[in-house]
């Protein structure tokens, strides 16, 4: 019995030493290209990847053996529910997932992200590890120092910085100290698609010069359809403070601008946005 219990801890001791390795090269590797597309990382990836593991290969197992059942025509319905049981805990499990969990790093010039995995590796290649204990830590130690590095450097290397887009349509404005500033001039206006824009335009803009997902204030001075759906998907998807729209005369707009209107003002609140009013002389409108 003791020699069992002796066999399963050495299991579970070198598994779980193997999938921590395993991550902490990956998240090495993976880091800077994250880094480089504009995309946040989640601080829960080990503890997902760990539980997810054995659920994908139950998930496989189970749904192999529904599928040579169902040809053999052998009940199976135990394992359906099984199988249901599975993907429904799941699922659950995913809807607990924070945007809190995320985190995003500035981008730094693309030839330092290209330098964190080729510096690293040769380290480790470099050191002649004696035990598994000491490689994980020295693996650990890299990826700590290379989420530092990345942590730190925007304030060494961040200024003031106003950028114009489309013509002037769309201006950002970042400070010294990350607060952004959106002025949307009609830019949203001539998009169709303003969720996608949001979701892979926005979002790693944001990410790639600020690190984060925040807007201190935007402002719309065009309002419409299009402009105040895309205010609202800003509203849902980022971190807002402030969103400002000019009065407007909404006799000419139409029933589905009005709607959108309305879902921006209830989307605003939800989220704890604070919505100002200004005066501001709007031409040649579109709605």
């Amino acid at each position: 019995m003791k020699n069992l219990k002796t066999k399963i801890y050495k299991y579970f001791s070198n598994y779980i030493t193997s999938f921590l390795q395993a991550q902490l090269v990956v998240s090495i590797i993976s880091i800077p290209i994250l880094v480089g597309w504009g995309l946040p990382t989640s601080l829960m990836t080990f503890v997902g990847n760990l539980i997810f593991a054995p659920v994908l290969i139950a998930f496989l197992i189970i749904s192999s053996l529904i599928f040579f059942t169902q040809i053999l025509r052998i009940p199976n319905q135990l394992l359906i529910s099984i199988l249901k049981i599975i993907s429904h805990s799941w699922i659950s499990f995913l809807e607990l997932g924070k945007r809190s969990w995320l985190y995003g790093f500035y981008k730094p010039h693309t030839a330092i992200l290209i330098l964190i995995p080729i510096f690293s590796f040769g380290i480790l290649y470099l050191i002649r590890f004696r035990s598994t204990l000491f490689k994980t830590i020295t693996m650990a130690t890299l990826l700590f120092s290379v989420v530092l590095g990345l942590t730190i450097f925007p304030y060494f290397a961040h200024k003031h910085t106003t950028k114009c887009f489309a013509d002037g349509k769309l201006m950002v404005d970042i400070d010294e100290n990350f607060k952004v500033k959106f002025v949307d001039n009609g830019f949203f206006n001539k998009h169709q698609s303003v969720d996608k824009l949001v979701d892979y335009d926005i979002r790693q803009f944001l990410i790639k010069n600020t690190g984060n997902i925040n807007i201190d204030s935007l402002v719309l001075l065009r309002p419409g359809y299009r402009t105040f759906k895309a205010g609202s998907e800003c509203c849902s998807k980022l971190n807002i403070r402030e969103l400002s729209l000019p009065y407007f005369d909404g006799s000419k707009f139409k029933k589905h601008a009005w709607h959108e209107y309305f879902n921006l003002k209830k989307t605003a609140e939800e989220k704890g946005v604070n919505i100002l009013r200004f005066n501001y002389a709007i031409n040649n409108r579109s709605f």
